[in-house]
């Protein structure tokens, strides 16, 4: 049996993403002949997506096959893919990229496409590598670049030229043959961003940075409006995985009989994973889609225990109590939210059309029953809304951000040394700030 061996560490974070389940749940679709393996070099966190794969794969534990390899560097994991094969034989691919049926090559020998020829073969691009036959001596191979790893000399030009001597052999694949490599720039508004594209290849490389950032924003909800490149392709090959994945999410949340819930309110395109997502818009991808400037917010009672609020507040229009109050309702006791909110004496604050409700780190206090009471008995011209609304949040925080790092030596220069007291003064000092709140019941 053929084997294809995925890598934990070609995940940018600690756990298996939705991009990350499409790449296995492709190559298991296509590829129902070869065995899926995923090998764990390191502690990884479980989630409903590697629950919903480990019925097709096999998980080993890199340190139980091959103890006193690492797989900390460049060099490392490229003898870790070249090790698996060496013992295993079949395909070595990378997380994150698409790969459908993979071709059956007659010839022997390690394929690989290098970046460049004369490159030391840390370099090498090895999105995918496959040894065919026995007849190659991958295994002396192997043994000779261990020793290089060993030795700590690998960086030097002797063992460089050494290694490229040693690889010289190897066939390369040739793209048109197997892959896409497109263009970073030009990859995004072909694969993300045309509307109704379609994918030209049986496989097409993902690896680049700038293609992680856009694929994170990426998830079982919001795969259906998107209308790219990307996402048909995954709707129209994966549809019954798929509606079987949101309902694996549905049952991994469980909304209505959890407590202790964390809420990211407000989620837009920052869908959290590990988090409940509500927005205003169905397209964003979002687990519940509701209105917050509007009563009777699908969440329990006290069912939530932290809640995200980044970039929200500023976009409510109308009774700004309906959030509040609807916030305290749902909230547990000691339960806390983190705001982001932009200064209302910054540019940040005015660019957008949709931002309406400035307010100052200060206006928070008006939430603090304690406060209103205080105010209500003193007559001050405080409005004691913690009082007329009955919601109780106590301040915990408030970190300022500078928009302009250069502004700290700018503000050094006029001896100002507290960007608060300069932006009470300034405009432009303070870019946005975070608060933080405890629902207090």
């Amino acid at each position: 049996m053929k084997y294809i061996h995925f890598f934990d560490f070609d995940l940018k974070i600690d756990q298996i993403e939705f991009s990350s389940w499409v790449a296995i749940r492709l190559a298991e679709k296509y590829n129902p002949d070869k065995k899926i393996v995923l090998w764990l070099t390191k502690e990884i966190t479980a989630n409903y997506y590697l629950i919903d794969v480990m019925n097709f794969i096999e998980v080993k534990a890199w340190s139980d096959e091959f103890p006193g390899q690492d797989s900390k560097n460049d060099f490392s994991k490229f003898l870790c893919k070249l090790s698996a094969i060496e013992k295993y034989r079949g395909y070595s691919l990378n997380l994150n990229d698409i790969h459908h049926a993979l071709p059956e090559l007659n010839s022997s020998g390690l394929r690989f496409i290098p970046s460049n020829p004369y490159e030391y073969p840390v370099k090498i691009r090895h999105d995918f590598i496959h040894c065919s036959s026995d007849s190659f001596d991958l295994s002396s191979l192997v043994h000779s670049l261990q020793l290089n790893a060993a030795g700590g000399e690998r960086s030097g030009p002797l063992v460089q030229t050494q290694l490229i001597e040693e690889t010289a052999g190897l066939e390369e694949l040739q793209v048109e043959n197997f892959d896409a490599y497109v263009d970073a720039e030009e990859g995004i508004r072909h694969l993300f961003i045309v509307k109704n594209a379609e994918i030209p290849y049986s496989s097409i490389s993902l690896s680049n940075e700038i293609f992680q950032a856009v694929l994170g924003k990426m998830n079982e909800r919001n795969i259906y409006f998107l209308n790219n490149a990307y996402s048909s392709m995954v709707v129209r090959d994966l549809s019954e995985q798929l509606q079987a994945l949101n309902s694996r999410r549905d049952e991994y949340l469980n909304i209505e009989n959890s407590e202790g819930l964390r809420v990211n309110l407000g989620s837009g395109s920052k869908f959290n994973t590990n988090m409940v997502n509500t927005d205003l818009y169905q397209e964003s991808g979002a687990d519940l889609v509701f209105d917050l400037s509007k009563p009777d917010w699908p969440l329990k009672e006290n069912s939530v225990a932290f809640a995200l609020c980044h970039s929200v507040l500023e976009h409510l229009s109308g009774d700004i109590s309906i959030f509040f109050k609807e916030l305290y309702r749902v909230m547990s006791p000691g339960g806390t939210i983190e705001f982001v909110l932009p200064h209302p004496r910054h540019d940040w604050f005015f660019q957008d059309p949709t931002h309406v409700r400035p307010m100052l780190p200060i206006s928070f206090e008006h939430f603090d029953r304690e406060k209103s009471i205080q105010w209500y008995l003193s007559s001050t011209s405080h409005t004691p809304l913690a009082l007329y609304w009955n919601i109780d949040f106590k301040i915990v925080s408030v970190d300022q951000r500078l928009a302009d790092p250069a502004l700290a030596k700018k503000l050094n220069q006029m001896n100002v040394s507290d960007p608060a007291l300069a932006a009470q003064f300034f405009n432009n000092i303070i870019g946005d700030y975070k608060i933080v709140l405890q629902a207090r019941k």
